[in-house]
């Protein structure tokens, strides 16, 4: 088809990047994907992700699992925040 394939840019913090060996990377972007299932294929990638509770935000707003993915969205990985 002659389509490039369009990456989506993924940023980790605190704990998910010592997991992930990476603080950033690109993963293919998927049409009609929820951040649900985003976040099911990043812990396939990085199965430390499994036992974590992990936050999102798409374009620094924080997002909900059902946020679709659209192709330009940067997305930010958080792990569990701390109270105090």
């Amino acid at each position: 088809m002659g389509e490039h394939a369009i990456n989506l840019s993924i940023r980790y913090f605190g704990q998910l990047t010592e997991i992930a060996h990476v603080a950033v990377e690109e993963i293919p972007y998927v049409q009609g994907e929820t951040l649900a299932q985003l976040i099911e294929r990043i812990k396939e990638l990085h199965p430390g992700f499994h036992t974590i509770q992990i936050s999102a935000a798409i374009n620094g707003q924080m997002a909900t699992l059902a946020d679709l993915i659209q192709i330009n969205d940067h997305i930010d990985f958080f792990p569990p925040f701390a109270g105090g």
